[in-house]
């Protein structure tokens, strides 16, 4: 089922040892309608988590929240990158919707996962408005290496366009080409002022 918004469920959850807050973060994520993204509050994450069978703590989602929305919004500059090789025919892409499969590796997770690697926690699928034309992203999330001093986890994020045109293979290619040679980075790309002024 896509994550489509449904109705907030801010009630706390039987047996909850306290109620959390029900304040919720609006993203820098563009939505179809041209308003923003909005994040679950503490209490609608903590009862999602109760409805997938997790057993999550209340004091925990504090950090919880703020670690998902961080990761998301990464997730989105990755998009971005991709999406400003196209910034001339489109300026405004715009997330319209998105799906979690975390039971349903990519083909390049899965041939990660092949060659011993660990596989990727979670993985969804946005669907990106490039004015008009629809983009699939593929996302696979890792966790990586806790901060030895903060003992803040990490995470590794790849996203990239799934390969549905040669479109979509051409970018697939010469991304790696794009970014080592400075032309995109992450988020965006530098513009010819800044270029000029270097």
């Amino acid at each position: 089922k896509a994550n489509v918004m449904e109705a907030p469920n801010q009630q706390p959850a039987p047996f909850q040892a306290y109620p959390l807050p029900k304040e919720r973060v609006t993203s820098s994520i563009p939505s179809a309608d041209g308003s923003k993204w909005t994040y679950p509050s503490e209490q609608m994450f903590f009862n999602a988590m109760r409805r997938k069978g997790w057993n999550p703590s209340e004091e925990d989602m504090a950090a919880v929240v703020a670690i998902h929305n961080a990761v998301n919004e990464r997730a989105w500059n990755q998009v971005l990158s991709w999406e400003r090789l196209h910034e001339t025919e489109c300026a405004s892409p715009r997330l319209v919707r998105f799906q979690g499969k975390p039971t349903e590796p990519t083909p390049r997770a899965r041939a990660m996962m092949m060659l011993g690697y660990e596989p990727p926690f979670d993985r969804h699928d946005w669907v990106v408005d490039r004015c008009g034309t629809e983009i699939t992203y593929l996302i696979d999330f890792y966790r990586g290496a806790t901060q030895p001093r903060s003992n803040v986890p990490s995470f590794y994020i790849d996203a990239r366009p799934n390969i549905t045109s040669l479109a979509t293979l051409a970018d697939r290619m010469l991304m790696p080409f794009y970014r080592m040679s400075g032309v995109v980075y992450e988020g965006r790309r530098p513009s010819s002022s800044s270029s000029s002024s270097s």
